[in-house]
């Protein structure tokens, strides 16, 4: 696709997804994602947007874990406890403290 053509004429992609990239694309944000970073308690919002960590795994950090903020991921993957649990293993702590290491935007 080149600049300024319709998404929505990409199979699978509907004139209101297509309305969203484009305001992402144009603001470099998306409301829906900023507000509920904004209503998730304590970091859980910023630790979910880090590359590698979905909802999914972010429970999992949370309930198992009880991390709720930046700096208890960091403790987590200095202590190795993420590699207790499947599909976190010595690859994923180097990616998370890599990450983790630059300053957050």
């Amino acid at each position: 696709m080149k600049a300024g053509e319709d998404l929505s004429e990409l199979p699978g992609i509907g004139k209101d997804l297509a309305g969203k990239i484009a305001a992402i694309v144009t603001t470099h944000h998306f409301d829906v994602l900023d507000r509920l970073k904004r209503e998730l308690p304590g970091d859980l919002g910023e630790i979910a947007a880090l590359p590698g960590l979905g909802p999914k795994r972010v429970k999992l950090l949370t309930n198992k874990l009880g991390i709720r903020s930046l700096e208890d991921l960091c403790d987590a993957v200095k202590s190795g406890r993420l590699r207790e649990f499947r599909g976190f293993g010595v690859k994923s702590e180097q990616k998370l403290a890599t990450t983790l290491a630059k300053p957050q935007t």
